[in-house]
Parts: C-alpha cells; structure tokens; sequence
C-alpha cells in the first residue's frame, strides 16, 4: 500500500519492517528474483509470493530502492548503480 503498511496477511509491510532492514544488502535481488516461501515480518508470517521484476533497469532499481528509503527508512544512505551492480553480484542463483 502507498503508506507502507502492506495489506493485511497477504502483504508484508514495508514502513517500520524488521525483515526489510534484515535483508537490506538483499534489496536489489529480492525485488529483481523475487520472494518465495514463509517469511517473518515484524512477527507475522507471510506466505504469498513476490513476483520478481526481472526487466527493471539498474536505475530503475536503484531509484525504487532510494524511494522507499527517502519514505520509509530516511536514515538509510542513497543507494547509487554501484551499490546496486554489487548488490546483484552477490545473488544466490
């Protein structure tokens, strides 16, 4: 949802998430390959399956990362197309 909240026990929050701070190096593969199976938010399982966006530019990626930062995690420092291509290095096939 727009404000981060997610939608119920369907979506997993974004704003105040334990799981996205957690996973945050993680960020640029979680959202280009997707997310399946039970995960924790904040206490509360999740079972519903993250499509991946696997046509999404490095700066489309690095922008969506920095806007959800800017929203939810203001504390968090930008991300730039480097961060990003280390990031993407680093997933586990």
């Amino acid at each position: 949802m727009e404000s981060g909240q997610g939608l119920g026990e369907l979506i997993p929050p974004l704003a105040d998430s334990d799981y996205y701070l957690d996973h945050y190096d993680d960020l640029s593969c979680i959202i280009t390959q997707g997310l399946s199976g039970k995960i924790i938010v904040n206490g509360q399982p999740y079972e519903e399956e993250m499509l991946a966006l696997n046509n999404i530019s490095l700066a489309e990626l690095s922008n969506l990362i920095n806007y959800m930062n800017s929203q939810w995690y203001p504390d968090k420092i930008e991300v730039n197309l480097n961060t990003i291509k280390a990031q993407l290095a680093n997933c586990a096939d």
